[in-house]
């Protein structure tokens, strides 16, 4: 009876070692009661979506940094900004917000198609629309599953002005005379209607006339 103990506690003994060996346990109190993880590896491939913003096209923005002018506006002027992913995930949960001091002068009137899959893009337009004169900004942010870039955050500038003011800085320095009805090449053709069918004031027209 002595010696078939011995041999039971000899082959837990065993058993016990052979359980830390292979399962990465480790026995931590004289009666196995107490457990810990010892030396757990777990490998295995991460794929992550990656989002670039362009505005306009070829032309690539930096989160937090980049700022996009819609010029000097009497009505209303409208940019498209294109969302890629570079990653190899889809990218997903996109939502765009606009905040700041002048966020209702600029509206979103078309939204971005998700999710987005790897090497795809899909577009979103902003128009703005002065509610007066001066200077006018907001900060669009745009939300989506991006690890690092989530919110991307983009700086929105624009000039409310004047009709009259845009067909003012329309002319180039030459021409000193500004009338609507004045035709400073003696061409036929009003400034005011060269300026409404984007016709050439650096010089005669009469030929784009025809």
């Amino acid at each position: 009876m002595g010696n078939s103990g011995q041999r039971r506690r000899r082959g837990l003994g065993i058993l016990q070692r052979r359980s830390r060996l292979h399962s990465g346990w480790r026995n931590s109190g004289a009666n196995f009661d107490n457990w810990a993880i010892e030396d757990v590896q777990i490998s295995g491939v991460v794929t992550v979506p990656e989002i670039v913003v362009e505005q306009p096209v070829g032309v690539s923005l930096n989160d937090g940094v980049s700022t996009v002018s819609f010029g000097s506006v009497a009505g209303l002027m409208s940019r498209t900004f294109t969302i890629s992913n570079t990653g190899e995930a889809d990218l997903t949960g996109l939502g765009i917000t606009i905040d700041g001091a002048n966020a209702a002068n600029f509206t979103i009137t078309t939204n971005p198609t998700a999710p987005v899959g790897p090497t795809a893009s899909t577009t979103f337009t902003v128009q703005f629309s002065p509610a007066g004169l001066g200077s006018r900004s907001a900060v669009l942010h745009i939300g989506s599953n991006d690890l690092d870039e989530n919110p991307f955050d983009i700086e929105l500038i624009g000039q409310g002005v004047t009709a009259g003011q845009v067909f003012e800085s329309w002319f180039p320095p030459k021409v000193t005379d500004h009338g609507p009805l004045s035709t400073p090449f003696s061409d036929g053709v009003p400034s005011l209607l060269k300026y409404a069918f984007n016709m050439n004031l650096a010089g005669p027209d009469a030929a784009t006339m025809a």
